[in-house]
């Protein structure tokens, strides 16, 4: 998934999946970055719905993909991302195929359509659609 997580990202996801009411403070204080920084990462992964995903809290993920393409109906990004939420980790694969198929027909040319081609082609191999 192309979500950008870095080092850091991963171990804030880290410390809120082990408890996931500590404080911004503890958590900058754990991560060596400033409490504002914190609250910018948390609030940048969960606009794009990878915390969620990462949480596996995979409802969420899709809801939060699901808003942000109904807001901005061609933004790449998040219907990128909410195909691979259903083919990796719904095992939806005919919403997953929609989804592909929609950034492909958004902007043929883009990386996410290139990388929703060879998505759609992993499904070809994985047999019938659900």
């Amino acid at each position: 998934m192309s979500s950008s997580l870095d080092d850091t990202d991963r171990a804030i996801i880290e410390l809120l999946q082990a408890d996931g009411r500590m404080p911004f403070t503890k958590v900058a204080a754990e991560v060596g970055l400033t409490e504002g920084a914190i609250r910018q990462r948390v609030q940048r992964l969960t606009d794009q719905g990878v915390m969620y995903k990462e949480l596996h809290a995979f409802d969420k993920a899709t809801a939060n993909f699901e808003k942000a393409q109904k807001q901005i109906p061609k933004h790449l990004q998040s219907l990128f991302n909410l195909g691979i939420v259903y083919l990796h980790d719904l095992n939806a694969p005919a919403k997953a195929r929609k989804a592909f198929e929609g950034v492909i027909a958004l902007d043929p040319a883009s990386k996410q359509a290139q990388d929703a081609k060879l998505a759609l082609e992993s499904l070809k191999t994985k047999g019938p659609s659900k």
